[in-house]
C-alpha cells in the first residue's frame, strides 16, 4: 500500500487524487458556462415551427459533447510531461490526413476540408492544431534555445509549413490564420524580437497581397475582405450576410427579444446561424446583456489558461499551454470581429458554442491539456 501511495505522480496511469487539489476547477466552470448557453442557442438558432430539426442539432451536439469530454478525461489520465514523445507520430499522421482530405474529401463552403463518413463530417485541420502544437513545444523545449535567432525561427518555419500550405491548398484562409497566429505567439514567448515579428507579420502580408493580384484567391475569399470596407461590394454574397448579421446584433438592444423570438434568425435572414454567426443569435435574443455574459466567460477561460502558462513546471508545458490559449483567443477574436464587422469573414467557429463536432471535441481537448499541464506541475506533497 506505501508503495503505491509514493509511486511517482509523473508515471502515467489513471489521475492521482492527489492531483485533484490542483484541478482548475474555475477553468471547467468557464467550459461548462458556454456549452450551457451554447445549447438553446443552436436550438433556436435551427428551430422550425415542428421542432424536430432544432433537437435533432441538439441530440448529435451532445454526442460530441459526450466524446470531447470523455477525450478531455482521457488526456488527464496520461503525464504531459510524457507528450514529447508523441509528438513525432501526431504531427505525421496529421500531415498525411490534410493530405488525404485534398484527395478524396468532401467540399464545403468552397473548401475542400471534410472526411464525410454518412452524415458525420470531420475536419481534420481541427485535430492538425494539437498536433501542431506539440510540435513546436518540443521544437522549443530548450532552456538555451533562443527564437529570435533566425536558424531557431526558420526550424520553427518549417514545422508550420506542412500543415499550413495544405491547409492553404483547401483553401482555408480562417484556420490558416490559427495555425500562423499560434506560431508567432510561441515564437514571442520564446525570445524573437518584436521587430522579427513586424517583419514576418509584414512578409505574410505581401504574400497575401501577391495571391490577390495573381488571382490564386478565390472570388468568394475576396468577397470577404472587400465587404469590410464596403458592404455593398458583394450586396448578395458575403456583403448580405455581413448586414443580417450586424443587424441581428444591433436589434437585440440590451436585453434581447427573447428565446425563440429573433426575426432575423427564424425568417432565416440570418446566414450559418448554428455556426459561423451563432453569436449573431444569441445577440438577437438576449441582447449586449447576453453578448457581455459570454464574453466574460471567455474572458475567464482565457485567464485561466494563461495563469496556466505561468504555473507549468517545464518549458514544453509552458509552450503547450501557450498554443492552446492562443487557439482559444484566435478563434473569439476572429469570430466574434467578423458578426461585429470589424475582422474579414473567416468561417471559424466560436469555441465551444458553434454547431459542430470537429471544433467541440478539438476545443474540449485543448481544456483537457490546460488542466493536464495545470495539475502536474511539480510534486506532489504526500
Amino acid at each position: 500500500m506505501s508503495g503505491m501511495l509514493e509511486r511517482d505522480p509523473r508515471a502515467g496511469g489513471l489521475v492521482d487524487r492527489r492531483l485533484l487539489r490542483r484541478f482548475d476547477w474555475g477553468l471547467l466552470l468557464c467550459l461548462v458556462g458556454i456549452v450551457a448557453i451554447s445549447l438553446p442557442t443552436i436550438y433556436s438558432a435551427t428551430w422550425t415551427p415542428e421542432g424536430a430539426t432544432a433537437w435533432h442539432f441538439v441530440q448529435r451536439q451532445l454526442v460530441w459533447l459526450g466524446l470531447g469530454v470523455l477525450a478531455m478525461v482521457l488526456v488527464n489520465t496520461l503525464d504531459h510531461h510524457q507528450f514529447p514523445h508523441l509528438t513525432r507520430a501526431a504531427y505525421w499522421t496529421s500531415l498525411a490526413l490534410l493530405a488525404a482530405v485534398l484527395l478524396i474529401g468532401t467540399e464545403v463552403n468552397g473548401a475542400k476540408s471534410w472526411f464525410s463518413f454518412g452524415s458525420i463530417r470531420l475536419q481534420p485541420s481541427e485535430f492538425a492544431k494539437l498536433a501542431v502544437i506539440l510540435a513546436l513545444a518540443k521544437f522549443f523545449d530548450d532552456e538555451e534555445i533562443d527564437a529570435g535567432d533566425w536558424q531557431t525561427l526558420c526550424g520553427s518555419a518549417l514545422i508550420l509549413a506542412g500543415p499550413l500550405l495544405l491547409i492553404l491548398a483547401q483553401p482555408d484562409l480562417g484556420t490558416s490564420l490559427t495555425f500562423i497566429s499560434i506560431w508567432l505567439v510561441l515564437l514571442w514567448w520564446n525570445g524573437a524580437r518584436w521587430w522579427q515579428l513586424v517583419l514576418l507579420i509584414a512578409l505574410g502580408l505581401l504574400a497575401f497581397a501577391a495571391l490577390w493580384w495573381l488571382d490564386i484567391l478565390a472570388d468568394y475569399q475576396k468577397a470577404r475582405i472587400l465587404v469590410l470596407f464596403n458592404p455593398d461590394a458583394d450586396p448578395r454574397g458575403q456583403g448580405y450576410n455581413l448586414r443580417q448579421a450586424l443587424i441581428a446584433v444591433g436589434s437585440g438592444g440590451l436585453t434581447g427579444r427573447g428565446w425563440l423570438q429573433g426575426t432575423q434568425t427564424h425568417l432565416r435572414f440570418l446566414p450559418e446561424r448554428q455556426t459561423d454567426f451563432i453569436f449573431a443569435v444569441l445577440c438577437e435574443e438576449w441582447g449586449l446583456l447576453g453578448g457581455a455574459v459570454l464574453l466574460a466567460l471567455y474572458g475567464g477561460l482565457l485567464l485561466r489558461g494563461w495563469t496556466t502558462v505561468a504555473l507549468a513546471d517545464s518549458r514544453f508545458g509552458r509552450g503547450v499551454a501557450v498554443g492552446c490559449t492562443t487557439i482559444l483567443l484566435t478563434h473569439v477574436w476572429l469570430n466574434i470581429g467578423m458578426v461585429l464587422g470589424v475582422l474579414p469573414i473567416t468561417g471559424l467557429p466560436l469555441p465551444a458554442f458553434s454547431y459542430g463536432g470537429s471544433s467541440l471535441l478539438t476545443t474540449l481537448t485543448v481544456v483537457g491539456l490546460l488542466l493536464n499541464v495545470r495539475m502536474r506541475r511539480g510534486g506532489l506533497n504526500y
